[in-house]
Protein backbone atom coordinates (compact mmCIF):
# COMPACT_ATOMS: atom_id res chain seq x y z
CA UNK A 1 0.00 0.00 0.00
CA UNK A 2 2.73 2.85 0.68
CA UNK A 3 4.83 1.85 -2.23
CA UNK A 4 1.33 2.70 -4.15
CA UNK A 5 0.88 5.91 -2.53
CA UNK A 6 4.77 6.80 -3.15
CA UNK A 7 4.44 5.57 -6.08
CA UNK A 8 1.27 7.74 -7.11
CA UNK A 9 2.76 11.11 -4.83
CA UNK A 10 5.89 10.89 -7.41
CA UNK A 11 4.10 10.25 -10.75
CA UNK A 12 1.84 13.40 -9.71
CA UNK A 13 4.11 15.71 -8.72
CA UNK A 14 6.52 15.21 -11.77
CA UNK A 15 3.62 15.59 -13.72
CA UNK A 16 2.51 18.79 -12.03
CA UNK A 17 6.17 20.76 -12.61
CA UNK A 18 5.93 19.88 -16.35
CA UNK A 19 5.25 23.50 -17.30
CA UNK A 20 7.26 25.25 -14.85
CA UNK A 21 9.80 27.22 -15.75
CA UNK A 22 13.56 26.60 -14.99
CA UNK A 23 15.01 29.14 -12.71
CA UNK A 24 11.91 30.29 -11.13
CA UNK A 25 10.30 29.43 -7.64
CA UNK A 26 8.20 27.19 -7.15
CA UNK A 27 4.34 27.95 -7.32
CA UNK A 28 3.73 27.65 -3.24
CA UNK A 29 6.58 29.94 -2.89
CA UNK A 30 5.16 32.41 -5.45
CA UNK A 31 1.88 32.41 -3.56
CA UNK A 32 3.51 32.93 -0.05
CA UNK A 33 5.87 35.57 -1.58
CA UNK A 34 2.52 37.31 -2.51
CA UNK A 35 0.56 37.06 0.36
CA UNK A 36 3.32 38.71 2.15
CA UNK A 37 3.61 41.81 0.02
CA UNK A 38 -0.59 42.05 0.41
CA UNK A 39 0.74 42.60 4.44
CA UNK A 40 3.70 45.18 3.00
CA UNK A 41 1.15 48.34 4.76
CA UNK A 42 1.35 47.30 8.32
CA UNK A 43 5.39 47.64 8.42
CA UNK A 44 7.09 50.70 7.76
CA UNK A 45 10.52 50.49 5.86
CA UNK A 46 13.50 53.15 6.10
CA UNK A 47 16.48 52.56 4.38
CA UNK A 48 20.41 52.82 6.04
CA UNK A 49 21.65 52.02 3.04
CA UNK A 50 20.23 52.42 -0.08
CA UNK A 51 19.65 48.38 -1.35
CA UNK A 52 21.71 46.91 1.32
CA UNK A 53 20.44 47.81 4.75
CA UNK A 54 16.80 48.42 6.23
CA UNK A 55 14.94 49.19 9.37
CA UNK A 56 11.59 47.52 8.65
CA UNK A 57 8.99 48.48 12.28
CA UNK A 58 5.47 47.04 12.56
CA UNK A 59 2.98 49.20 13.06
CA UNK A 60 0.59 47.32 15.23
CA UNK A 61 3.36 46.28 17.44
CA UNK A 62 6.23 48.94 17.34
CA UNK A 63 8.90 45.98 16.74
CA UNK A 64 11.75 47.03 14.95
CA UNK A 65 13.74 44.81 13.10
CA UNK A 66 17.07 45.32 10.83
CA UNK A 67 17.09 43.56 7.37
CA UNK A 68 20.42 43.14 5.27
CA UNK A 69 20.09 41.89 1.97
CA UNK A 70 23.49 41.61 0.93
CA UNK A 71 24.28 38.58 3.26
CA UNK A 72 20.54 37.59 3.36
CA UNK A 73 19.60 38.39 7.34
CA UNK A 74 17.11 39.44 9.66
CA UNK A 75 17.20 40.29 13.13
CA UNK A 76 13.76 38.12 13.73
CA UNK A 77 16.25 34.74 12.14
CA UNK A 78 13.72 33.89 10.04
CA UNK A 79 15.43 34.19 6.65
CA UNK A 80 18.48 32.77 7.64
CA UNK A 81 16.81 29.48 9.63
CA UNK A 82 14.45 29.03 6.70
CA UNK A 83 16.15 29.98 3.35
CA UNK A 84 13.25 32.27 2.53
CA UNK A 85 12.86 35.82 3.14
CA UNK A 86 10.26 36.71 5.96
CA UNK A 87 7.81 39.60 6.43
CA UNK A 88 10.43 41.86 7.01
CA UNK A 89 12.70 41.09 4.53
CA UNK A 90 9.94 41.21 1.54
CA UNK A 91 8.67 44.48 2.80
CA UNK A 92 12.27 45.37 2.62
CA UNK A 93 13.10 43.90 -0.60
CA UNK A 94 9.82 45.38 -2.36
CA UNK A 95 11.45 48.87 -1.79
CA UNK A 96 13.93 48.00 -4.69
CA UNK A 97 12.81 45.57 -7.54
CA UNK A 98 14.72 42.50 -6.90
CA UNK A 99 15.33 38.46 -8.81
CA UNK A 100 12.87 36.93 -5.98
CA UNK A 101 15.12 33.20 -6.89
CA UNK A 102 18.23 35.18 -6.20
CA UNK A 103 16.66 35.97 -2.16
CA UNK A 104 15.49 32.68 -1.84
CA UNK A 105 17.80 29.35 -1.38
CA UNK A 106 18.11 27.08 -4.10
CA UNK A 107 15.60 24.42 -2.16
CA UNK A 108 13.05 26.71 -3.61
CA UNK A 109 13.22 26.64 -6.86
CA UNK A 110 11.59 24.53 -9.93
CA UNK A 111 15.21 22.84 -10.72
CA UNK A 112 15.52 20.97 -6.89
CA UNK A 113 11.48 19.88 -7.31
CA UNK A 114 12.16 17.87 -10.27
CA UNK A 115 15.32 16.62 -8.65
CA UNK A 116 13.43 15.90 -5.59
CA UNK A 117 10.51 13.93 -7.72
CA UNK A 118 12.82 12.63 -10.23
CA UNK A 119 13.64 9.51 -8.85
CA UNK A 120 11.13 6.15 -10.30
CA UNK A 121 9.54 4.27 -7.92
CA UNK A 122 8.63 1.05 -9.49
CA UNK A 123 5.43 -0.98 -8.55
CA UNK A 124 6.58 -4.28 -6.61
CA UNK A 125 5.07 -7.63 -8.08
CA UNK A 126 2.14 -9.11 -6.40
CA UNK A 127 2.35 -10.79 -2.86
CA UNK A 128 2.22 -14.03 -3.85
CA UNK A 129 5.11 -14.19 -6.37
CA UNK A 130 7.67 -12.82 -3.34
CA UNK A 131 10.15 -15.67 -2.97
CA UNK A 132 9.87 -17.37 0.56
CA UNK A 133 12.81 -16.95 2.91
CA UNK A 134 12.86 -19.20 5.64
CA UNK A 135 14.27 -17.57 8.57
CA UNK A 136 14.68 -18.20 12.16
CA UNK A 137 14.38 -15.40 14.53
CA UNK A 138 15.55 -15.48 18.06
CA UNK A 139 13.29 -14.47 20.05
CA UNK A 140 15.09 -12.88 23.45
CA UNK A 141 15.03 -14.58 26.79
CA UNK A 142 12.68 -12.49 28.99
CA UNK A 143 13.34 -13.29 32.43
CA UNK A 144 10.84 -12.09 35.49
CA UNK A 145 11.84 -9.61 37.72
CA UNK A 146 12.10 -11.05 41.62
CA UNK A 147 9.59 -10.18 44.11
CA UNK A 148 5.68 -9.95 43.57
CA UNK A 149 4.37 -8.43 40.47
CA UNK A 150 2.74 -4.82 41.05
CA UNK A 151 -0.44 -4.79 40.60
CA UNK A 152 -1.50 -0.61 40.63
CA UNK A 153 0.30 1.36 37.77
CA UNK A 154 2.90 4.17 38.87
CA UNK A 155 1.53 7.25 38.75
CA UNK A 156 2.97 10.88 37.03
CA UNK A 157 4.44 13.55 39.47
CA UNK A 158 1.82 15.76 37.89
CA UNK A 159 -0.97 13.67 39.26
CA UNK A 160 -3.04 13.91 42.50
CA UNK A 161 -2.19 11.50 45.19
CA UNK A 162 -5.61 10.76 46.55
Amino acid sequence: MYGQLVMGLFYKRRTACVGWTDGQLVPTAVKLIEKMLKLVGKFKTIGCVAGKIYSVTNRDKNKMFTVNIVNQVCSCEQWQMRGFPCQHAVCALKTIRVDWPKCCSPYFRVESYRATYAPVVHPLDDPKDWVKVDMKLNTPISSRSAGRPRTKRIKSYDEPRV
